[in-house]
């Protein structure tokens, strides 16, 4: 009965180390990405906001830099007159793709 115990405990163990391993490892792949999509941006995040904010006529209040099928692309959330608006920005060519007000109450919260 010891024996089966520990061959159940050393079995358990060995399966909760190879997904630690294969979190781990996703994890990095994660930051890999993360890097490739920097490396691809043409543009700086300064001239992204300042491309967007004069499009949309107002303050950016959050900027994040996203991987859109394999392009590089920068979403800045611009707030004028209490309105929300998403603009995306191409991270190659600094032009502007796509324009979105929010319909939400609280431009920063979305509620």
């Amino acid at each position: 009965m010891g024996e089966k115990l520990s061959f159940i405990m050393v079995a358990v163990t060995a399966a909760a180390l190879a997904i630690a391993m294969l979190y781990v490892s996703q994890e990095m792949l994660q930051d890999v990405s993360d890097a490739d999509v920097i490396e691809q941006t043409k543009i700086s995040l300064i001239q992204a906001v300042s491309g967007a904010e004069r499009h949309a006529n107002g303050k950016a209040a959050r900027v994040e830099l996203n991987d859109v099928h394999g392009e590089p692309v920068y979403r800045v959330k611009i707030i004028n007159s209490g309105k929300a608006t998403d603009v995306h920005v191409d991270g190659k060519t600094g032009k502007i793709l796509s324009i979105q007000t929010d319909q939400t109450d609280d431009p920063i919260t979305g509620s």
